[in-house]
């Protein structure tokens, strides 16, 4: 059984085919998980969440109070997406899904070609939370890093999940693909592939600082 339609974002097949001589060994968890993710993945579900409410706040419900949330953000605990969902009176995440890829070789010290968390959110959103593709075989000078995060040579299949993730949000009438760029190089990659800075104030304050920048796509 299928731990989530959201996995077919995942492009397993040409992971495996650019290691076709070694195991790779997945770990996937589906919206049955929650708990586990959240012990897993906690500043990325914290940052879903706080995404969401500000999208809520700021695009869908502007009248909406989220005072309640204020006790709650300085731990940033990743349970506040439960809180968020008493206050929508629905569920703020719909579907979730959660992978992390390693290639199996003892001679690695960090083994990890591919992570992803990306849910459908409240109200008809698909969130892309986290995504890492890096060949750990190829790791990069500091010289040719483009950024912190960038260590590795990536896995060019960053065209491959896009076109994916536009695929399962089509079918699942989803209006906006959102995510939130770490920095600006972040941004202007995912601007290449249709993704614009939100136009409310806190985004494009984000924009200017250069980190946690709010992006969208809006789907016809």
């Amino acid at each position: 059984m299928t731990i989530s339609k959201l996995s077919a974002v995942l492009p397993y097949a040409e992971i495996q085919s650019l290691f076709n001589m070694k195991e790779i060994r997945t770990a996937e968890y589906g919206i049955n998980d929650l708990e586990k993710i959240m012990q897993l993945c906690g500043s990325d579900i914290f940052m879903l969440a706080t995404h969401c409410a500000t999208r809520v706040r700021q695009i869908y419900q502007t009248n909406v109070n989220l005072q309640s949330l204020a006790p709650l953000l300085p731990s940033r605990d990743p349970k506040i997406i439960y809180e968020i969902g008493n206050i929508l009176h629905a569920d703020t995440i719909q579907d979730i899904y959660c992978c992390r890829c390693e290639v199996q070789d003892e001679a690695l010290q960090d083994p990890l070609v591919a992570a992803i968390l990306i849910a459908r959110v409240y109200p008809q959103d698909v969130y892309i939370g986290n995504l890492t593709f890096r060949n750990p075989y190829q790791p990069l000078p500091m010289d040719l890093r483009k950024s912190v995060l960038h260590t590795h040579k990536g896995l060019g299949l960053l065209p491959k999940f896009m076109a994916n993730v536009d695929s399962y949000a089509a079918a699942h009438q989803c209006k906006n693909i959102t995510w939130v760029a770490n920095e600006t190089s972040q941004a202007e990659l995912f601007a290449k592939y249709g993704y614009s800075v939100d136009g409310y104030e806190v985004a494009q304050r984000a924009m200017v600082a250069g980190r946690t920048i709010p992006m969208s796509k809006r789907l016809e």
